[in-house]
């Protein structure tokens, strides 16, 4: 794994995305204008910081502080958020220890840094966790937005760095590989368990707070129809009163009208004195409308005729429940009859809405810290509310004009327009609109803080209850749990992780040890054992590889021992290859210096003393097998004792001793041990031997003599030495008939000269007899032939000497001369004599030297002519002959064929006498 291009990589990677989280900050605290955002933005202006201050640092050629630059720039980077957001470290505490542990996977190459940085992440997430839960100043959320930009670009980069990792997933060693594939499945199942039991416990917890939240609303729905139908209930039984009817019967004009009137003013005041705090009038209606009696005597006389709580009475008969926005009231209303069951009148009940205040109002908290409730008519009119009564007859948005209008014209809701009365609650408007499916919707109040809420209809009223909970409180159970399990899931990702790496290297531990076994065996240490430390299949491995080793050392023990007698039989093939090169060198040079002898009596010794000088032989001698091949005569030697006898004539009876027996089989002849061999002659003169060979001297299948060689020390002598010294045997043998044939060359020649000698000298005289001219002479005058000898003394010293006799003048008393022997294959036929001109001439060396090569030149031309001459006569001789034996063989008659050879040889032979006889058998002549 290249680790320098990974960092260069992960520095890269790091600088991008923390530009892109800087970026993404910075448009969330322009476009939402929170200050948290920049804070978070400068954060990570660290982490861009330190990755290019790492990126320079990897230039310098230092990785490792690079990478450590990065890691802990980039946890005081993921510390920053836990200053401004809550439970913020539950994003960034599983981004430390994800990225830093690939971050120091790819880029250390050392386990020992991998797991500091592993420490250092674990550390560091820790302590953000431990910060983020103790620190007690408020904290926004963590909002949407960071979890979802920011966790995006963290999983990019893990998915980035993991893409690097399993690229060179190969070239990882087996721990790293099982550690990591064991680490990511152990930590990816609990992620995903952690994350189903988050999801199913978030669900779980939500659904029991919005059961509460939606009991909560139910009930108080329950118990405001309850309280209104106990109302209606109650105000119906109270119209019953026959006081009533009897009032609405009785005429003004009647006696007893004052105290029907009475009575019922009596009546109407005990009702109303049954709330006092709620009920601010009891009255009774006529038939057209009017106010007959009243708790409040302003009321009396009224008309009321156009409100609903008197018309809807008398249209369907039955108790009617009315709001009157401008009068803050609550209006109860019920039909009175009369005792044939005719509605004569309508008793009305007057509440203050406050009732309804006051029920919400008890209600608060039902559903947990901060809950309220919120009371809504079916005009989304706010009736009650929990927390802010100011908002009591305003609507979550504003009504339409008709029945702002119509409201208004009625008195039922007070003068202003539609954007005075309303609180402008869009969520709350949008649920009711829509029918949702689900009763529960998130909202945010007129406090801008968020809520979630549940809407309930009543049952008795075409009313909504709304029950609703800061999200904050809400969620906070859920949160607290939520980050209980995260804590969980973290504290059991890390010690799964650690579990993993342990259950790796207990995995790998006994195949690393292996390896490393292996690895020692490799390197030489073939006494190194596995340990076996189970019986699973590693163990059985370990075995089987313990075995093998052993089998392997036996045999490398075995090829040692091979190798070894190889190499000391090797060692021994070349100290023996270097003998016989030494051998075969010593060879060449005695064959080279014996080639260029000649002569028999000097090349023998000189054998015997070469060779025994070149190879330290002791007794080196030469036998020579005699020509009736019965004794093998010694010719030669080196020792004192071969001179002793060469001195008496040493020899041997071919058959006798090794040098006999090499004569007689033409083979080699070896005594390791002169005392044990057989055949060993006992030689007193050479005491010293204790180890003898004997080399036939062989020639074209011929034993013509023996090499024998002598040595003081025991088996001196292998087979190899005899294949070696036979070679110089046979060279031995060459050179001595070389020695043999050249003597009896130079003998041939030697005769060859004397005849040729004696038969020049002979030609030469008769020559001399019939040549009368015996000499020429030159002088200035002129040259003419000599007839008579000259015999000077110069003249006769160089016939006698053979030499260039060179005389000064005071020598002759005469002019200075030379004498130049003519000299014609070393005898002298003639002398060239030669006289200066003056008296005190001298002759140098070079006109001497001129003079014998001038006399060298004159010798083989007289010689030439001599024999051009000789040519000539015997042509002549064979022309005549032949002319004669042409005419005799032309005759075919006896008489003149020996007629015509008479007279051809007279003529032939001028002056003679021929004759020819014939002889009979028995020698007597006949003429």
């Amino acid at each position: 794994m290249d680790f320098n291009r990974n960092a260069r990589s992960v520095l890269i990677t790091a600088a991008i995305a923390s530009l892109l989280a800087m970026i993404y900050y910075l448009a969330l605290f322009l476009l939402l204008n929170e200050r948290r955002y920049l804070v978070v933005s400068g954060a990570t202006l660290l982490l861009l910081s330190a990755a290019g201050g790492g990126l320079l640092l990897l230039r310098a050629g230092r990785p490792r502080p690079a990478i450590w630059m990065l890691v802990l720039g980039g946890e005081l980077t993921f510390f920053a958020p836990l200053t401004v957001f809550a439970n913020a470290s539950f994003l960034f505490s599983p981004a430390i220890i994800l990225l830093v542990l690939l971050i120091a996977f790819l880029t250390f190459s050392q386990q020992q840094e991998r797991t500091r940085a592993a420490y250092s992440a674990v550390i560091s997430a820790v302590v953000n966790l431990l910060a983020d839960q103790l620190w007690s100043f408020e904290r926004a959320p963590l909002p949407i937005y960071v979890i979802v930009g920011i966790g995006g670009l963290i999983v990019v980069v893990a998915l980035l760095y993991t893409i690097f990792i399993f690229r060179a997933f190969r070239d990882l060693t087996l721990r790293a590989k099982t550690t990591t594939l064991t680490a990511t499945l152990v930590i990816l199942t609990v992620v995903l368990v952690s994350s189903l039991h988050i999801f199913y416990t978030r669900n779980t917890l939500l659904s029991n707070a919005q059961n509460s939240l939606h009991n909560a609303a139910e009930n108080l729905a329950s118990l405001l129809d309850n309280s209104l139908i106990a109302i209606l209930n109650s105000l119906r039984a109270e119209a019953q009163n026959p006081d009533f009817a009897e009032m609405l019967t009785v005429s003004p004009r009647n006696s007893k009208y004052a105290d029907v009137l009475s009575e019922t003013t009596i009546t109407l005041l005990a009702l109303k004195n049954k709330d006092p705090i709620f009920i601010s009038s009891y009255a009774l209606l006529d038939a057209q409308g009017n106010v007959l009696v009243s708790t409040e005597g302003n009321e009396i006389g009224q008309d009321e005729s156009q409100r609903d709580y008197f018309q809807r009475p008398r249209q369907d008969g039955l108790p009617f429940f009315s709001v009157w926005y401008s009068e803050n009231s609550l209006y109860f209303s019920t039909p009175v009859r009369d005792k044939n069951n005719v509605i004569i009148g309508v008793l009305r009940a007057r509440y203050s809405a406050s009732l309804l205040q006051q029920l919400i109002v008890q209600t608060s908290g039902l559903a947990g810290e901060g809950s309220f409730a919120v009371l809504l008519d079916e005009h989304h009119v706010i009736l009650a509310h929990g927390l802010h009564a100011e908002t009591i007859f305003k609507t979550t948005a504003p009504l339409t004009a008709d029945l702002l209008t119509k409201w208004q014209t009625e008195g039922r809701y007070p003068p202003g327009t539609a954007d005075t009365f309303t609180v402008n609650l869009p969520e709350v408007e949008q649920h009711l609109n829509e029918a949702a499916p689900s009763p529960f919707f998130e909202m945010i109040d007129i406090q801008d803080t968020p809520q979630q809420a549940v809407a309930v209809p009543m049952s008795q009223q075409p009313w909504i209850v709304l029950f609703a909970q800061p999200q904050e409180v809400f969620l906070t159970p859920i949160n607290q749990q939520i980050n209980r399990s995260i804590l969980l899931a973290l504290a059991a990702a890390v010690l799964s992780a650690y579990l993993a790496i342990g259950v790796s290297r207990l995995l790998t531990d006994p195949i690393l040890r292996l390896t490393e076994t292996a690895r020692q065996i490799a390197a030489g240490d073939l006494l190194k054992r596995a340990p076996v430390t189970s019986q699973d299949e590693i163990g059985i491995l370990a075995e089987a590889f313990n075995q093998m080793t052993s089998q392997l050392h036996e045999l490398i023990t075995g090829l040692e021992q091979r190798v070894s007698e190889r190499t000391t039989d090797l060692k021994n093939a070349v100290i023996l290859s270097e003998k016989r090169a030494a051998d075969l060198h010593a060879i060449s040079e005695i064959s080279r210096l014996i080639s260029t002898e000649q002569r028999l009596d000097t090349l023998l010794p000189l054998v015997t003393h070469l060779i025994s000088e070149r190879f330290g032989f002791y007794h080196v001698g030469i036998f020579l097998v005699d020509e009736a091949r019965r004794f093998a005569h010694l010719q030669a030697a080196n020792s004192e004792g071969g001179q002793k006898m060469l001195a008496r004539g040493h020899r041997l009876q071919i058959g006798t001793g090794l040098v006999g027996t090499a004569v007689q089989t033409g083979k080699p002849r070896i005594a390791l041990d002169v005392g044990t061999d057989p055949v060993y002659f006992n030689n007193p003169d050479l005491p010293n031997t204790h180890s003898e060979m004997a080399l036939p001297l062989n020639y074209r299948g011929v034993t013509i003599g023996v090499l024998d060689v002598q040595s003081t020390q025991p088996g001196a002598f292998t087979e190899s030495d005899a294949q070696t010294l036979s070679i110089l045997a046979d060279q031995v043998s060459i050179a001595i008939e070389n020695a043999r044939l050249f003597g009896q060359t130079q003998q041939a020649r030697e005769e060859a000269e004397t005849l040729y000698t004696q038969l020049q000298s002979r030609e030469w005289s008769a020559f001399l007899r019939k040549e009368t001219r015996i000499g020429y002479q030159q002088t200035v005058s002129g040259g003419k032939r000599l007839t008579q000898p000259v015999l000077s003394a110069e003249i006769r010293k160089a016939i006698q000497e053979g030499q260039v006799v060179v005389m000064d003048g005071e020598e002759t008393q005469s002019y200075p001369t030379m004498a130049v022997p003519v000299k014609l294959r070393g005898q002298t036929i003639g002398v060239l004599n030669i006289k200066a001109p003056l008296p005190n001439r001298r002759w140098s060396q070079d006109e001497v030297n001129l003079a014998q090569a001038i006399s060298d030149r004159l010798a083989f031309a007289l010689d030439n002519a001599r024999l051009l001459l000789e040519a000539q006569r015997r042509a002549a001789k064979e022309t005549k002959i032949g002319e004669v034996s042409a005419k005799i063989g032309a005759s075919i008659n006896m008489r003149n064929v020996l007629q015509t050879a008479v007279e051809e040889l007279g003529r032939a032979l001028p002056g003679s006498e021929v004759i020819i006889q014939f002889s009979d058998t028995d020698g007597e002549g006949i003429e």
